[in-house]
């Protein structure tokens, strides 16, 4: 069970954790405010009113850093979602810190760019196999840069394993070579539903981000990305697996 310790002015609050990182991944350090500390089975966690930390999902590792609140530097090594708060996870006491103090974010940069290479690499992946092969649709993204993979729903039968292996690995480099923009934006429900392969549904009155690499369709996406692909300096594919009814690309970028 989740003990959260929230001021008044939290208590009051409805609106969740403001995501500055959904507009700018380049953001490596900002002010914000403590709205409130709690403990999970994962340890001690500071809830702040505006966050540049990526939690952990969709794929993508969170990211880790410090946060500076009166003077003391508190080590992040883990952040989580809950029910509309980033839970900042931390290695001190908290005991001593008041609600409604100011703070600054500092996130680890190289680790920020080093997930955001291989998710975009991932995103880069999924829209070149589906442009190749169109009897495969992307269904599932694992991000992180040990062991990354899309994951495709249906069979391989346009080409060989070898074949788009070959294909997807040129056109990638093509593509990092022409230096192709990355953007991110947010869609309303009409606009979503006229994109190619969304099965995802929004409430009324709701919008979806999406991320959309240049000469691509745009993908629903909460996770940082490179500005463009000529920030990929490599990129591999590492095996092709076949599971079940779905086909599986092991990829790898840097």
């Amino acid at each position: 069970m989740t003990e959260l310790m929230a001021s008044e002015e939290q208590n009051k609050q409805t609106s969740n954790t403001k995501l500055l990182y959904l507009y700018d991944s380049y953001n490596f350090e900002a002010e914000s405010k403590l709205l409130g500390s709690g403990t999970d089975a994962k340890g001690s966690f500071l809830v702040l009113e505006e966050t540049i930390f990526y939690p952990q999902g969709g794929g993508q590792p969170s990211d880790v850093g410090t946060i500076e609140i009166d003077c003391q530097i508190l080590t992040v090594y883990f952040v989580s979602f809950n029910n509309g708060l980033v839970q900042h996870y931390v290695k001190e006491n908290l005991d001593s810190f008041k609600c409604g103090s100011s703070c600054r974010m500092i996130i680890d940069k190289e680790r920020r760019l080093k997930n955001a290479i291989s998710h975009t690499g991932g995103h880069l992946l999924a829209a070149i196999v589906e442009k190749l092969a169109p009897e495969l649709i992307g269904i599932k993204g694992h991000h992180f840069p040990e062991g990354s993979y899309v994951e495709f729903k249906g069979k391989l039968t346009s080409l060989n394993a070898n074949e788009l292996t070959e294909k997807v690995v040129q056109l990638a480099n093509e593509n990092m070579k022409e230096n192709r923009m990355v953007t991110a934006r947010e869609v309303d429900s009409f606009e979503l539903k006229n994109m190619r392969n969304i099965e995802l549904q929004l409430q009324e009155g709701k919008k979806a981000r999406v991320v959309q690499i240049e000469g691509y369709d745009p993908v629903p996406c909460g996770g940082t990305h490179l500005k463009n692909l000529g920030e990929i300096k490599n990129f591999n594919i590492r095996k092709i697996q076949f599971p079940k009814e779905n086909t599986k690309i092991g990829y790898a970028c840097s």
